[in-house]
């Protein structure tokens, strides 16, 4: 695929956008109090992303009136073909953002007949693709040019032979270590049924030489065995609840319950009771009806202990969370953000466990998918600062049976050698193709960062 770059860093790019931009990040910050009135599967989601995507593209094109034009199409940068044509015939948009909008949701971008992600891969990040293309500075990007160099020098190569190339004969396939969100062996089953879901698919097409393989852990990983097992890994999975945030911290679990419309069942509700029901209605209407009772115990327990954390480093600011940046450029309008609790970390098993954590022991890897609820605006910016060269995650709510479905196809394509922004689209796709075009899922997941990332070069 090719990539065209659309800087709107500039400070007179920055001064024409900021306006709409600004409208843009606000509607955002109200989708999940639509979704709380209108459901989680409803058209008027679907329309909003549309309204908030009009805004997102009328501010690229004041910014930058030939973003889009049909004459930039024979430039931009080039990923070495992997044979798969609707991976290696698309052109792909790549805005380079400032830390304040980074985490906006430009996969919703649309031109007023349509939303470009039918037609483009899309994603952000802080630099062009050229400069990192040209100063690669982490060995996957090494190998991404020598893959790149190759093709103009010998052609084009199938994937097997191009996978020789880049990996010597004893080295095995990149590892994605899966990590479940804090729970209890009643909650994990559902969790799993994700890994279950991911492995099948990262077997895909290359079942005897896989790109990569998942690491489901045995026992609980915590902040202190990922720190240790640092070079251990090339990509995390992360899994928790999609629908809803966790309970906010001192809130009594049967409380969360009452107040999201769960009405309790002979006095105060417990796990068990709770989660005794159909797969269907767990993954259906009170999944989002209601907080995961696990998840606000557990929220409870750690909130003493994260209570008075220490002062993490500072990080970008994003649409949804963060303090606003205070490097504003000229005529920038400082646009209030408000930091969830939820997303301002993973919550494991002897407690939150943030990026900045990950940084100040060496161990971020390359690719991170946090299947999280709003995960891309509270946390993609800051693995982006904490090393992570591409973050994958939902930027509106949704169920978790199509977060699953998401993630699976996702990784379907990943594993076929596709680049992770491909592979997002790839995915959208395919749940527009599964859940039709009126539902949001397909327009619910981001990647930050670099979109050409790919299996074949970690």
């Amino acid at each position: 695929m090719r990539w065209i770059d659309i800087d709107l860093q500039t400070p007179a790019r920055c001064r024409a956008a900021a306006p709409r931009l600004t409208e843009a990040a606000a509607r955002t910050a109200a989708l999940p109090a639509l979704v709380e009135q209108a459901g989680p599967d409803t058209p008027a989601i679907t329309r909003e992303m549309a309204a908030v995507g009009q805004l997102l593209f009328r501010a690229v094109t004041r910014a930058d009136p030939r973003a889009f034009a049909p004459d930039a199409q024979g430039a931009g940068a080039s990923d070495a073909r992997i044979g798969v044509a609707e991976a290696d015939g698309v052109l792909g948009y790549h805005l380079v953002a400032r830390p304040d909008d980074l985490a906006l949701p430009w996969n919703w971008l649309h031109n007023g007949l349509g939303f470009l992600l039918a037609q483009h891969p899309i994603c952000a990040g802080p630099a062009g693709t050229w400069a990192t293309f040209a100063q690669p500075n982490r060995p996957w990007l090494g190998r991404h040019r020598e893959a790149a160099l190759g093709e103009l020098a010998g052609g084009a190569q199938p994937l097997p032979h191009l996978l020789s190339s880049l990996r010597p004969a004893e080295a095995g396939a990149a590892r994605i270590l899966f990590l479940a969100g804090h729970g209890d062996a009643e909650v994990w089953p559902l969790l799993y049924r994700e890994a279950e879901a991911i492995d099948t698919a990262l077997s895909g097409p290359l079942p005897a030489n896989p790109l990569a393989r998942l690491h489901v852990p045995a026992a609980a990983m915590t902040p202190g065995s990922l720190a240790r097992a640092r070079w251990s890994w090339q990509g995390f999975h992360f899994a928790g609840p999609t629908a809803r945030p966790p309970a906010a911290p001192g809130e009594e679990p049967w409380q969360a319950l009452q107040s999201a419309g769960w009405s309790a069942r002979e006095g105060a509700p417990t796990a068990a009771t709770d989660l005794a029901v159909s797969p269907q209605e767990e993954l259906g209407e009170l999944e989002y009806a209601g907080v995961d009772p696990i998840s606000a115990l557990l929220d409870e327990l750690t909130a003493r202990a994260d209570a008075s954390p220490p002062a993490p480093p500072p990080a970008p600011a994003t649409a949804n969370a963060g303090p606003v940046s205070s490097r504003r450029g000229p005529g920038r309008s400082r646009r209030p953000r408000e930091q969830a609790p939820d997303q301002s970390r993973w919550l494991l098993e002897d407690g939150p466990l943030r990026p900045e954590t990950l940084a100040a022991h060496a161990a971020t890897p390359p690719l991170v998918f946090s299947n999280s609820y709003l995960s891309l605006p509270g946390l993609g910016p800051r693995f982006l600062a904490a090393g992570v060269s591409t973050f994958v995650g939902p930027v509106a709510p949704l169920r978790s049976g199509p977060a699953r479905e998401f993630a699976a196809r996702f990784y379907a394509c990943l594993a076929e050698g596709w680049p992770a922004a491909a592979a997002l689209r790839g995915a959208a796709l395919a749940c527009r193709e599964l859940f039709g075009a009126e539902h949001p899922a397909w327009l619910s997941y981001g990647v930050v960062g670099h979109g050409s990332l790919a299996l074949q070069y970690l």
